[in-house]
């Protein structure tokens, strides 16, 4: 003898599947835009992910994005973990050799803490700019008593062929 449960119960349970399937086509949405994004930080021949990269992606990529540069990078970046993560560009690794891709389609805000390399700025933003940030916005100072700082602009389209 099958034993049925009542029609109200066996609706609720429906609409409690419907939700659960949305929610784990969601999650397995998710779960391999990170997979993809995070595959790069394999040993593979692609390149690694930024300092504080992952982490910006677990964060779920809410805040910033801010790239900061330059040799007070790390104390910068480490600071405004409370806020939101930014990601570095190492002084001693070429920016060209990092995946800056998971900021592809975000306007990028790139940073220079400590210093005054232009090369290092135009080169991180170049980066940026070919892994698909749409515009690069700069601050920088020529002096750390220099206010208002320095702001600069690089944007994709000006480097299309």
């Amino acid at each position: 003898m099958k034993i049925e449960a009542p029609a109200k119960v066996r609706r609720q349970m429906q609409r409690m599947g419907a939700v659960t399937d949305r929610i784990d086509a969601a999650t397995t949405a998710k779960r391999n835009e990170r997979a993809a994004l995070w595959s790069t930080n394999k040993p593979h021949g692609r390149k690694p992910l930024p300092p504080y990269g992952r982490q910006w992606i677990e964060a779920g990529r809410r805040y910033g994005p801010f790239v900061f540069c330059g040799p007070g990078a790390w104390d910068l970046a480490a600071r405004r973990t409370h806020c939101g993560f930014a990601l570095v560009a190492p002084i001693d690794r070429d920016p060209l050799d990092l995946d800056w891709s998971l900021l592809a389609g975000r306007v990028t805000i790139l940073i220079e803490a400590g210093g005054f390399d232009t090369e290092l700025v135009e080169r991180t933003a170049l980066a940026l700019l070919i892994d698909g940030a749409p515009h690069v916005r700069t601050i920088r100072r020529v002096h750390p008593d220099q206010r208002p700082p320095i702001c600069g602009s690089y944007a994709r389209d000006d480097y299309a062929e």
